[in-house]
């Protein structure tokens, strides 16, 4: 992911911190105007748009080019392919240890269990739709669209990647969430410096929400451990595959073998 610049400046670290500030105060200001009987489904509608909003609205006051910020970069067939496989088995790993890992942190359950609850609750088109497709659009705006390039553009691609995939981890505020999503967050960071932009980081975010949503409709209650090692596998096998070299042959980013 290449750090443009617009009008002569990149998009750095102070850029991103005001589109942070932006959108927080846009959510605070929801808080205020929502009635308390606001339908949970409006409610996540409402924050879910706050996001790109914010973001987009942060981009323009520091006077740099949402385009250029939010760039879709590479799509190709081999960064497709192993960003489906790579996902998939990470999403794996992290649902077949949910709950051994769960079990080590039992007063989070409660909290699970709501979460759990109240997605559940929502209709299951409205859910895929929203937090399979939306959401993702506009996490990956914010977290590895102006976080990732402002941070890498001030201090470096791996302070970049942690400092971003840190936010990301701790938006999703229950500690056992946290850790999950800090590596979700690292995969999908990499995912956007590989393709030089957010299309397939985008992908890669909406394949893990669409299948922990598949799951928890389906009423799988609980995925074996024994799937986590199969899921590791798929995953490293991708990561290795798609991180290899420092830019890796084109000629893997345009085939599958």
């Amino acid at each position: 992911m290449t750090p443009p610049a617009s009008n002569g400046r990149e998009f750095r670290a102070l850029d991103a911190v005001v589109v942070i500030v932006i959108l927080y105060a846009l959510l605070a200001l929801l808080g205020f105007a929502l009635p308390k009987t606001t339908p949970r489904a409006w409610v996540m509608v409402a924050a879910g748009l706050s996001i790109p909003v914010g973001v987009v609205i942060g981009i323009l006051i520091r006077r740099r080019s949402p385009a250029a910020v939010l760039a879709p970069g590479r799509v190709t067939p081999g960064l497709v392919y192993w960003t489906l496989f790579g996902t998939a088995g990470l999403t794996v790993v992290f649902v077949s240890l949910a709950q051994p890992f769960l079990d080590l942190f039992p007063r989070y359950k409660p909290e699970i269990e709501k979460l759990s609850r109240d997605v559940g609750s929502l209709p299951s088109t409205f859910a895929l739709l929203w937090i399979g497709l939306v959401v993702p659009i506009g996490e990956e705006m914010l977290f590895r669209g102006a976080l990732l390039r402002g941070f890498r553009a001030s201090w470096g691609t791996v302070a970049g990647l942690v400092g971003s995939s840190a936010i990301f981890a701790l938006a999703h505020e229950i500690p056992p969430r946290m850790v999950a999503t800090f590596f979700i967050g690292l995969w999908l960071g990499g995912l956007a410096l590989k393709s030089g932009g957010l299309a397939v980081s985008v992908l890669g975010h909406a394949v893990n929400n669409t299948l922990v949503l598949v799951l928890g409709f389906a009423d799988v209650q609980q995925v074996s451990p024994v799937f986590a090692a199969p899921g590791a596998a798929a995953f490293l096998l991708s990561a290795w595959r798609l991180f290899r070299s420092p830019g890796a042959r084109r000629g893997d980013e345009s085939s599958r073998s």
